[in-house]
């Protein structure tokens, strides 16, 4: 099947994603109290991913009890990237399958053109997604002085933590205080051009 025939014109590799995430988004969890999301970088332009350890330690002093963390990589490297490669008529890149995990995947599908970038964004936004609405217990949230022109943690994963009935009461205030910003971050979002959106994702 030519990728044009595909539902909504997509690439055969993102609509073999969606059917993978269909039947393993429940696997896309942290454990009970393991959950933390990040976005931007600090003032010395350091990515908080490179601190979340840094972090954990700090807090695991400041409360007298260690922390564990899983961050979404964590989660994503410990699930095999196991996309079938016929889903009736439709063939993925022979490549794809050469991926060992979905991290690998996520992190990589872009760059060899099995999706384009707007999928790629997708594939994110989606896996992120499904990350925060898994959760249980406390989140941890950390959003960097300096973030992107539009951060997921404020388009995809606070608008889905928001619904979550399964985080603690601390996190559900620390989610109202961001709301505000959520909002926002989606209105330019939907005012941008498309090739807007695009720069710099």
């Amino acid at each position: 099947m030519q990728q044009s025939a595909l539902p909504g014109g997509v690439t055969p590799t993102y609509y073999v994603f969606h059917r993978w995430l269909s039947e393993n988004r429940r696997k896309v969890a942290a454990g009970t109290d393991r959950t933390v999301i990040y976005s931007g970088m600090d003032s010395g332009r350091v990515p908080l991913w490179r601190q979340l350890r840094d972090y954990e330690n700090l807090l695991s002093r400041e409360l007298g009890k260690k922390l564990v963390w899983e961050p979404i990589q964590e989660v994503l490297t410990g699930l095999p990237c196991k996309l079938k490669p016929y889903q009736g008529h439709v063939v993925v890149p022979e490549g794809v399958m050469r991926f060992k995990t979905m991290w690998d995947f996520a992190c990589g599908v872009k760059d060899q053109k099995f999706v384009t970038e707007h999928e790629s964004q997708q594939i994110w936004k989606n896996l992120s997604a499904w990350y925060v609405k898994n959760a249980v217990g406390e989140v941890y949230i950390f959003k960097g002085s300096i973030l992107k022109k539009y951060p997921d943690m404020l388009l995809a994963e606070i608008p889905v933590l928001m619904k979550n009935r399964n985080v603690s009461t601390s996190v559900q205030k620390k989610i109202f205080d961001l709301i505000p910003e959520s909002r926002a971050a989606w209105e330019r979002y939907r005012a941008d051009s498309e090739k807007g959106r695009l720069a710099g994702r």
